[in-house]
């Protein structure tokens, strides 16, 4: 009996533990420690750059991210973003490209699924070079390339050769477009251009 009783304390004394670990958790990862985290961003020179702002709940967990995008127009017509994320002590970013960068070269675009923490980047060359896409999971402020899909054609003795890669490592061209249409294909997909966006001024109102 003692010790029926004593594995129920136990169990018990666990379940409290882990609930008030997960209380801290969340804590640490609350909506106001996060708007200081991205003010503090603002304010450093890794913002300098940027000039319009984003809160957007990428992943559903009730805490914004802050989407930061530099718009280049000079003979270009290139989307720069920053994505940022509060772990609970940090900021985690990553950096996304859309757009057109002139005739004959670059073409890109930057999108996530609403609520889902995915992200992707595309890119390629309108000639037909290269071609790269990108996706990351976002978790409780931190993010994780989670797949990386490449191909890049070299000229060389009067033709092209195409290499095609999957998280860096070779891969043929029928096993290139299947994992695309797997981890690539989706009509849930929304562009980061799509969102409204307010100056810096404004954004550091709203997140002091």
């Amino acid at each position: 009996m003692k010790k029926i009783v004593t594995s129920i304390l136990l169990a018990l004394i666990l379940l409290v533990g882990s609930i008030s670990m997960g209380n801290v958790e969340a804590a640490s990862r609350s909506k106001k420690k996060a708007y200081k985290a991205y003010y503090d961003w603002m304010k450093s020179s890794a913002a300098k750059e940027y000039k319009k702002f984003r809160l957007e709940d990428l992943d559903k967990d009730g805490i914004p991210e802050l989407i930061a995008l530099n718009q280049e127009r000079n003979m270009t017509y290139i989307d720069c973003y920053m994505i940022c994320a509060f772990d609970g002590t940090k900021v985690n970013t990553i950096s996304l490209m859309a757009g057109v960068a002139g005739a004959g070269g670059y073409r890109g675009s930057s999108s996530y699924i609403p609520k889902k923490g995915k992200i992707y980047e595309y890119s390629f060359h309108s000639i037909g070079s290269y071609e790269y896409k990108t996706a990351y999971t976002l978790k409780k402020g931190v993010f994780n390339k989670k797949h990386s899909l490449s191909m890049e054609r070299i000229y060389t003795n009067g033709k092209f050769k195409a290499t095609y890669k999957y998280n860096n490592k070779k891969i043929n061209k029928k096993k290139f477009k299947s994992l695309s249409k797997k981890y690539f294909s989706s009509n849930k997909e929304k562009s980061f251009e799509d969102l409204k966006y307010i100056s810096k001024k404004k954004m550091l109102k709203k997140l002091k």
